[in-house]
C-alpha cells in the first residue's frame, strides 16, 4: 500500500507563487526586455499566513506587466531616459551620438 503525501497550504502557495515569479523572470530574459536589470532585481515574493487566511504576493516594479510592449503614442519619454535606454540595450556604444537617435524615438512616441 502506498502512502499519501501531503503538502502544507503554505508550502503549496509558496511553490505556486515562486513558480509564477520564475516564469516571469524567464520571459524577461527570453524576450530581452530587462535592459538595466532593475526589473529582474525588483522581483520579490512574500507569503503571509494569518489565523484564517494566507496570501501570496509577487512584488515588482509597477511597469512589469507592460514591459516589452513599447511606449504607446502620447507617452512622455525624456531624451535623457531614451539615451540611457539606448546605451543599456547596447543599441549604441558610449562614444556614438545618442541625442539624434533618442530624438527620433521621442518624436515617434509623441505622434
Amino acid at each position: 500500500m502506498s502512502s499519501l503525501r501531503f503538502i502544507s497550504g503554505r508550502a503549496a502557495l509558496e511553490n505556486f507563487i515562486h513558480g509564477y515569479s520564475d516564469e516571469a523572470q524567464q520571459e524577461l530574459e527570453a524576450r530581452n526586455i530587462n535592459a538595466t536589470g532593475a526589473l529582474s532585481k525588483s522581483h520579490r515574493v512574500e507569503v503571509v499566513e494569518g489565523e484564517r487566511v494566507m496570501t501570496g504576493t509577487l512584488f515588482d516594479l509597477s511597469y512589469w506587466t507592460k514591459a516589452g510592449s513599447g511606449s504607446p503614442p502620447g507617452t512622455v519619454a525624456s531624451l535623457e531616459g531614451l539615451k540611457g535606454w539606448l546605451l543599456d540595450k547596447g543599441i549604441v556604444k558610449g562614444n556614438e551620438p545618442t541625442e539624434w537617435i533618442a530624438a527620433l524615438i521621442q518624436d515617434r512616441i509623441n505622434c
